[in-house]
């Protein structure tokens, strides 16, 4: 019916692989509900199936317990209790290397495809080339590329150092005082790190489209390719920090 709508995936759950894991992103991105696809990780709580030491056992489920911070919320004051949430960083059929990856990819396909900095681009190469969605963005959450693309190159480690963090217990939002005192989801972040310059990131989308279209063979027309990038980009720009309010 034309009405936009968007999906919530749990990444982490019992029985999932990095592979189906990548399917089903790639599933809701053929279908018709391709707008916006947000990803959680999969959270335990008390007197919940998850929470059951058996049950546990047989999924080889693993718990990370990080600190809470809430999404969009103020930085919680000093004063404030900490309080901290469960989540499931491995299991048996999802190492903890793989529970990385997906991680990553499922920030990349956010940031890239819902929060629209690479969304016509995507939907351009799937329609024009028949490329996979989740084939391309792993050629970039994975750092296949040979062109320097320092930008998301540096957004990319961020991503990968923020898996290791949470490893930690350190927790999954991020604080950029520069785009005022909230809890920023990764995603975002990487919107708001990225979008600053988007010469630059339209640039760096051009050539790592251009050599992993190249990689496969694909005989594609440049100037159009150009053309998709920047009328894409056209509007995306950040407020420079001056003009940011909490």
């Amino acid at each position: 019916q034309g009405i936009p709508t968007y999906t919530e995936l749990i990444l982490g759950l019992p029985g999932e692989t990095y592979d189906t894991f990548s399917a089903g992103l790639e599933e809701i991105l053929q279908s018709s509900v391709n707008n916006q696809t947000f990803v959680y990780h999969a959270q335990v709580y008390p007197n919940t199936e998850l929470d059951n030491p058996e049950y546990q056992a047989k999924h080889g489920i693993k718990i990370k317990r990080i600190k809470l911070t809430e999404i969009h919320g103020a930085v919680r004051d000093e004063s404030f209790i900490n309080e901290d949430e469960d989540i499931i960083v491995e299991t048996s059929t999802m190492p903890v290397e793989d529970w990385k990856r997906a991680t990553t990819l499922a920030w990349v396909t956010q940031m890239f495809h819902g929060l629209k900095l690479g969304f016509h681009l995507s939907n351009y190469l799937v329609k024009q080339y028949r490329v996979k969605y989740m084939d391309f963005f792993k050629y970039i959450s994975e750092e296949k590329m040979n062109v320097e693309a320092p930008l998301i190159r540096e957004q990319v480690k961020r991503f990968n150092k923020k898996t290791d963090l949470m490893l930690e217990g350190a927790p999954r939002c991020n604080v950029l005082p520069e785009f005022g005192n909230v809890y920023w989801d990764n995603e975002v972040a990487g919107y708001l790190n990225l979008s600053h310059d988007k010469h630059e990131l339209n640039a760096e989308l051009l050539d790592i489209t251009k050599e992993y279209l190249s990689q496969r063979g694909v005989k594609f027309d440049e100037r159009q390719l150009e053309e998709v990038i920047m009328w894409a980009n056209k509007g995306i720009a950040c407020e420079p920090p001056s003009a940011v309010h909490d």
